[in-house]
């Protein structure tokens, strides 16, 4: 399937597993569950595409994939190799991105609300204005992304990895683990940098209350 052009075609519910269509095109077509597990993507233009909804993607190789406004709510994208990716505007609300690889990739404006990035390596993305409200983020690493503007409000950063990053202008409000994060070299403002701090006063204080409460015992 390498360099075919499907467009506009009715993929539902297909089964594409270990397929070859690096550079092949998709565009306009409905993927909705479709399963394309171990497959290579790369260079594949998914741009228009209706519905990557519920598709089961684990370990499928999509680098340097234009996926410029892609539908992936709840797409299980464990492992998937996205490098360089296009994914501007993409919807991935609810999806699982476990361990998925997203290095330099462009996430512009996704919307990545209640989304699992546990242990993901999205370093160096273009991370601007990226909804990651409510998200799993622990142990994800951010190095070097430009992430400025974007939104974690009650996301989970424990162990979240954003040495070197350009956090100026995130909205941390309620963000859950912050105090556990890693942060060296950030670029932030004053804002972020007490938003940290205060959360790690708070352990602090948390942390001698408990020991208090240990030595009178």
């Amino acid at each position: 399937m390498n360099g075919a052009q499907i467009h506009n075609s009715d993929l539902r519910e297909a089964v594409l597993d270990e397929i070859q269509a690096k550079g092949a095109s998709f565009r306009g077509s409905n993927l909705r569950k479709t399963r394309i597990e171990t497959s290579c993507l790369e260079d594949t233009d998914f741009r228009d595409l209706r519905n990557f909804g519920k598709a089961i993607l684990w370990k499928a190789n999509m680098a340097r994939s234009n996926l410029e406004g892609t539908y992936f709510r709840k797409a299980e994208l464990r492992k998937a190799y996205m490098e360089g990716a296009k994914m501007k505007g993409a919807n991935l609300e609810k999806a699982t991105c476990w361990r998925a690889y997203l290095g330099d990739a462009d996430m512009r404006e996704t919307d990545c609300r209640n989304t699992d990035f546990t242990k993901a390596d999205c370093r160096r993305i273009d991370g601007r204005k990226v909804n990651f409200e409510g998200s799993m983020l622990r142990h994800a690493n951010f190095w070097k992304a430009d992430l400025r503007e974007s939104r974690f409000v009650r996301a989970n950063v424990d162990g979240a990895d954003f040495r070197g990053a350009d956090i100026r202008g995130a909205n941390f409000d309620d963000c859950v683990g912050i105090a556990y994060a890693i942060f060296g070299n950030t670029i932030v403002t004053d804002r972020e940098i007490e938003i940290i701090e205060e959360a790690r006063k708070k352990i602090e204080t948390f942390v001698k209350g408990e020991r208090e409460d240990v030595q009178k015992t």
